[in-house]
Parts: structure tokens; sequence; C-alpha cells
């Protein structure tokens, strides 16, 4: 042995011992680092059991040696042309009760590329496993019964795996997924952008570059979709499940369709938000109690009161608006002012967070929506049987024309609900003065709870615009998306991004919180 060679051994071993990599309970090397030693010395396993045995007590006598990196370990298995990884799933049998642990059949493992954050590109070993009883195939991320028929599904495990299986032989790890989401939501990159970032910066090093293959932006998307789909999954209280057979890229299509029902409407998760930050109490000059608890008198949001039925039709005829809203975002909250159920108050929703999306406009972001379909988007948005989450005030900078619509087709639904202004910016810029539907019922200083004592507004009546920016910087990232694809991932980015805001809010003790299910199925007389 050369003094070269039992230096070398001697550090190898107290650095991974440092790791709780070396030794088992009955002092032998682990089978694990027989193997690793003898890649990284060019050595036999039974020539490194031979040294470990005659230099065992030294080595274990002092620890004098830091850990040995996770990279180094990587990087000297990868250049041996093994992988660094085997992707195996937990059981030894088959967990289907009436199988009666019966032991399952390897099948041979197929070679992949595993994508990290933290370790780069490495090589790995994917095996599935079947039950003859049940004809079940095991996946890393997932089981499939009857893999042979046509109709055969994917079923996948409850829970978020470490790694996601986007194809066969690739799989991302969930660090690196949170990564692409946060690279998507803030930067807005696109997906080919974001694996060149990393194939740039994270690929471990040019002699082991040639042993994987660098990632792909089908990959970065794909794994952004799978990623989603499971966390929504988690959410809802669901399994995931997709057709085995057919294309991969219409493999996911249905849980697309199916996640975009859900959250077409009131079904964003920060749909029902509140804070102190976009609550604003203000009392009425005319005493009249805005919290009144007595029934609504058929055909009116009022009850008897002489003086509550004033009130109720000052609001229809000034239309008290203020919510801004110039996208098919499909309802921006961050701009709703609305009333609440447990007091006589004024409260907007967080700033800048959305509820749902739409298609975008080439030119300016988000297009003009239609009246009439304006109208629905509203109906559908706030639904009756949700009377407490109404808006009292809705900005839109064509209010002027949703009101004459509104008002043509008698929908005193909405006029009698909710008030019509346009937003500061456009009615000072961009609204005729003598237009008289607009100055008499859109003019924003018509509503003085929307303006504070010393003359300002108390909201920013602009954020919707600012948030339209933020979603048209998205034109280049969808431009080639399906439909489905389209509509689940923009409202993902909603998602993501309220989620962000949600937590600013908390750092400011703001106290985000969601609407209770009986707040929203109260109304409280405007």
């Amino acid at each position: 042995m050369s003094s070269s060679y039992l230096a070398e051994f001697t550090s190898l071993c107290k650095r991974l011992r440092s790791r709780d990599h070396l030794v088992l309970s009955n002092g032998n090397l682990a089978e694990y680092t027989v193997a690793l030693l003898a890649l990284l010395l060019k050595r036999t396993k039974d020539d490194i059991q031979s040294d470990w045995a005659v230099l065992s007590a030294s080595i274990l006598e002092k620890d004098d040696c830091g850990p040995i990196s996770e990279h180094e370990i990587d990087v000297a298995i990868m250049m041996a042309g093994n992988p660094v990884e085997t992707l195996n799933i937990p059981w030894a049998t088959c967990p289907n009760q009436q199988c009666n642990g019966v032991k399952l059949d390897q099948h041979p493992a197929i070679r992949a590329t595993l994508y990290t954050l933290h370790r780069g590109a490495l090589p790995v070993s994917c095996p599935s496993h079947y039950c003859r009883k049940c004809f079940t195939t095991y996946h890393y991320n997932y089981y499939v019964q009857n893999a042979s028929l046509p109709t055969s599904q994917r079923v996948y495990y409850e829970g978020t795996p470490k790694y996601i299986e986007v194809t066969d032989t690739f799989f991302v790890d969930l660090e690196l997924c949170r990564w692409i989401e946060a690279e998507m939501v803030f930067p807005q990159a696109a997906a080919a952008s974001i694996a060149r970032v990393y194939n740039w910066s994270m690929i471990q090093a040019p002699s082991t570059a040639q042993i994987v293959p660098k990632l792909s932006g089908e990959v970065v998307l794909d794994a952004f979709f799978i990623h989603a789909l499971l966390r929504d999954a988690i959410k809802n209280d669901m399994v995931l499940k997709v057709p085995h057979r057919g294309l991969h890229k219409h493999r996911f299509d249905l849980a697309f369709l199916e996640q975009n029902r859900r959250i077409a409407g009131t079904g964003q998760e920060m749909w029902a938000h509140a804070c102190t930050s976009c609550m604003k109490i203000y009392t009425d000059p005319t005493g009249v109690e805005n919290g009144c608890t007595k029934q609504a008198a058929s055909g009116h949001m009022s009850c008897s009161e002489p003086a509550h039925r004033r009130l109720e039709e000052e609001k229809r005829l000034r239309n008290k608006a203020m919510f801004q809203m110039k996208s098919r975002l499909k309802a921006q909250h961050a701009l709703t002012v609305e009333e609440r159920a447990d007091g006589d108050g004024i409260e907007t929703g967080p700033d800048g967070a959305s509820d749902t999306e739409d298609d975008i406009d080439a030119e300016h972001a988000v297009p003009k929506i239609p009246k009439r379909e304006m109208q629905d988007f509203i109906k559908v948005t706030y639904p009756a049987q949700y009377p407490g989450a109404w808006p009292s005030y809705i900005f839109y900078d064509n209010n002027c024309k949703l009101w004459q619509h509104l008002s043509a087709n008698g929908d005193t639904e909405i006029l009698g609900k909710i008030g019509l202004p346009v937003d500061v910016f456009h009615h000072q810029k961009k609204h005729k003065k003598d237009d008289i539907i607009c100055q008499t019922h859109c003019n924003p200083a018509l509503f003085p709870e929307l303006i504070a004592p010393d003359g300002t507004w108390l909201f920013n009546s602009s954020v919707a615009e600012q948030t339209n920016a933020w979603f048209g910087g998205f034109q280049r990232v969808v431009r080639e998306m399906t439909m489905l694809r389209y509509n689940f991932f923009l409202d993902e980015m909603i998602t993501l991004r309220n989620r962000f805001t949600n937590e600013s809010l908390e750092a400011k003790e703001k106290i985000p919180h969601l609407m209770s299910e009986k707040a929203l199925k109260e109304w409280v007389a405007a």
C-alpha cells in the first residue's frame, strides 16, 4: 500500500464517516460505502474490504477530517458510468390488501436523468415492480392496473413525491419545481429560458456534461404542470388519475379541464379574501345603520323603514362604484370594495389579488370586455347564493357604457347592489366632460365614502391596471399553448401570485383571512 493511497483511503473514510455513510453496527463497511470507495479509488470491492480490515481501528479512533461533499460523490459515481440514485418504490410486497403480501417482481431498470436544484443533472436508475395477482405495475410516482388495456389509468400516490416523473426518462426534484414556479411568476420567464439558465449554471461540470442530457423547455413546462396538478389534487382532497395510453402531450388534458372548471367563478382560493389593509369603515352621514338585520322587503335590498328605503334609492340612482376592471382577468378582488355582513363598512379585496383569468390582448395586455359578457361575468363571479360577497363598487374604465347596457336591459339586480364609477385615471384622461351618463352616474368623485379626510383617494383605483401589466407579461409564455393548458397555466400564475401577496400582508400584520361561509351568505343593505 503506497503512502499516497494510504492517506487518500484514510481521508475518504473519515470524511464519509461524518456523513454516516461509513460502517454498519457490526463494524463492517456498508455495501454502499464499499462500492463508492471502489469507484473513487479505482480498486476492487475485495481490495477495499481488505484495506478496511487493516486500517479501520486507526480511522475510527480519530475524526479529524471534514465531511465529503455530495457533489464530490455525485461526480465520482457519474464519471464511473453508474447511476447516482435508484428511484425505488417503498414496498417489496404488493400494498393491495387483497393480495395478502404477494412479493413484487422487479422489471429491468430504466436509465433516466434527474434534474435537481442543488446537485445539478444526475443519471439515475428507475425500476418498476409488478404484482402477478392484481396485475398492477408500480412506478415511482404512480401505479397502473392492467396496463395493456386502452382504458388503463395512471393513479398517482397521495402526497407530493420527492422527485416528479415528467416522462419515463426525465425526473425533476421538488425544489427545482418550486424554483421553476418562481421563475415563471416573478420574472415571467418562458420554459425555454428557464432551461437555458439551468443548463448554463447548474449542469455539474464540463467532464460530466456529456453524461446527462441538458434540461429542455418541454421538460420544464411539463414538470410545472404535473407538480401543479399534484398540488391541486392535495388541496382538493383528490387523487390524480390520468390515461396511461395515448400521446403524452394529451395525457393531462382531462385533468386540466376538471381543474379549470373548479376554478371558474368562485374557485380561486383567495376569492373570499379580506384583510385590514383593504377594509375601510364608513359611517353614513345620514345616521342610517348600514348593518340593518331586518328582513328585506319583496323586490328591495332594504327593509320597509323609510330612511333605509331612501338610502337604497339614493344608492341605486347614484350607482356607487369602486372596482376597477380593465381585463378578462375575471374578477379582480384587488379593487373590489365590498360591504361586509359584520358591520356598516366598506372593504376591498387584497391589493393585487385576482380571481380568474381569460384571453390576453396583444396591445393592451387585456381586451375590453363586451358589455353583455361583463354583465354575465359579474353574476358568475358573485353568484346569488353569496349575497355578502357582492361588491358595493366596481371600477371599470368603460363603466358608463356598462351602466347604459344594464339600464336598457332592466338589470336591477346589479344596479340595485353595485355602483359603477370609472376608475380615477380613465375618468380624468379619457372620458368627456360633457358625457352626461358618465358624469352623473360614473364620476368617482360622486362617492364620498371613497375619499379620505385629506381629500385623497382611499383606494388605489389603478391596481387592477398594474396587475394587468403583470398579467400581460405572459403573452410570450402562453402563445403556443392549447386552450386547456393556457387557462390552467394562467390560473396557476394567479394562485401563486396571490399566495405571495397573502404572505406579504401577513408580514405587514394586515391579518389576511377568508370570509366565513356565514358572512358570504348574508346580505347587508347598502
